[in-house]
């Protein structure tokens, strides 16, 4: 059986396929490329199909997950280079040296309020700053095929909460502001026990 939806043009096609609670695959057929482009841009799928069948995705090719209540769990998509990351435990044994050069705002309010750490802090947002122009910024093709693209990315929140356990200490609550301030991505910020030093970074933070 074949359900069939009438659309105005292709923004009210695009309304009515984001207007589900749902957003697992999605696809679009059309030789227009700015149609493609302004799909591509707008919907809202974790896997998203042009020109081709919207169904059988291939580990690494089109590593599978979805959107909205279609997505599940914590972690990354299955199937795709930051899966098998997510079952490993990691911890911090050097600071790190891969860097580029950072804009990042909170940066010299933290350093100022954790002296201390004044180091470690700049590493963390040099970090921060060279990942997101090496990966979570552009686009990758990891499968190369010259037959078709396969086209990896990342998509941001329109807003998430940063949580900060009572526990944590002081520097993993400021490496946390620091990577959460670098995604440029509306966020809100709660704290088990609000610490002094935060007094200082003109954020607001929920208790």
């Amino acid at each position: 059986m074949l359900g069939v939806v009438r659309a105005n043009d292709l923004d009210d096609a695009i309304r009515i396929q984001n207007d589900s609670e749902f957003g697992l695959t999605g696809g679009i057929h059309s030789l227009d490329d700015r149609e493609t482009t302004i799909w591509k841009d707008r919907v809202e799928v974790g896997n998203g199909y042009v020109n081709r069948p919207i169904t059988g995705a291939i580990v690494q090719r089109q590593p599978f997950g979805g959107w909205k209540r279609s997505y599940f769990g914590p972690g990354a998509k299955a199937g795709g280079p930051n899966y098998v990351a997510q079952f490993a435990t990691w911890k911090n044994v050097v600071l790190p040296v891969k860097a580029a050069e950072s804009d990042n705002p909170l940066l010299q309010k933290l350093q100022a309020a954790l002296p201390a750490e004044r180091d470690a802090l700049a590493a963390f947002a040099r970090s921060d700053a060279f990942w997101k122009n090496k990966e979570f910024d552009v686009e990758h093709d990891p499968s190369g095929l010259a037959c078709e693209a396969n086209v990896f990315r990342y998509r941001k929140f329109r807003r998430v909460m940063v949580r900060i356990d009572a526990e944590l200490g002081d520097l993993d609550a400021a490496r946390l502001i620091l990577t959460a301030e670098a995604t440029r991505t509306p966020y809100e910020l709660s704290c088990g026990n609000r610490r002094d030093w935060m007094a200082g970074l003109g954020i607001e933070i929920l208790v």
